[in-house]
C-alpha cells in the first residue's frame, strides 16, 4: 500500500522564506548619505546598496555597533532547525528577528575623522528581507507546534 505524503504548512512556509530571502538578494536593499564634518556639516549622496552586497559585507557593521548583519547566520542555521522541528529554532528567529529590526536604530555603516556613512531609507530588498524572516520564524512556531500535537496522539 502506498504511503500517503502529509501536507506540512511549515515546510510551505520555510519555502517562501527561502525564496523572499533568495530574491531579497537581487533587491535594492537600502540607500546611504554621506555625512562631512568639514566647517560645517555638509550631506552627500551616498551609495544604493543590494542585498547580495549587504550579505556579503554586512558582517563588518559589528565593527560600528550595527548587529542587523547577524540575523542571517542565525537564519541560515534555523533552516535546519525548523526541518528538524527542533523548539530551539524559535528561540534562534526571534533573536534574528530583534537584531534585524535593530537596523531601524542604529543606522551608521561607517564612521571616520572627516565622514561618517549611513542609512538614509530602506529599499524592497530590506522589506523581503524582514518579511523571509518572520516568515521563518512562523514557520518554526508551525514546526514546533505541530510536531507536539504528533507526540500527543
Amino acid at each position: 500500500m502506498e504511503k500517503l505524503v502529509r501536507f506540512d504548512f511549515s515546510h510551505c512556509l520555510l519555502a517562501l522564506s527561502v525564496i523572499a530571502f533568495c530574491y531579497c538578494l537581487t533587491l535594492p536593499a537600502f540607500v546611504t548619505e554621506q555625512s562631512y564634518l568639514i566647517e560645517s556639516r555638509h550631506y552627500e549622496p551616498g551609495s544604493t546598496y543590494y542585498g547580495y552586497k549587504v550579505l556579503v559585507l554586512g558582517w563588518a557593521g559589528v565593527l560600528v555597533g550595527s548587529f542587523g548583519w547577524i540575523a542571517n547566520p542565525l537564519y541560515l542555521v534555523s533552516i535546519a532547525y525548523v526541518i528538524r522541528r527542533k523548539p530551539i529554532s524559535c528561540f534562534l528567529l526571534c533573536v534574528a528577528l530583534i537584531l534585524a529590526i535593530s537596523s531601524f536604530i542604529f543606522k551608521n555603516l561607517s564612521t571616520s575623522g572627516v565622514s561618517n556613512e549611513y542609512i538614509k531609507y530602506f529599499l524592497t530588498g530590506f522589506w523581503y528581507w524582514l518579511v523571509s524572516l518572520l516568515l521563518m520564524f512562523i514557520a518554526s512556531i508551525v514546526a514546533t507546534t505541530t510536531k507536539r500535537k504528533h507526540a500527543n496522539s
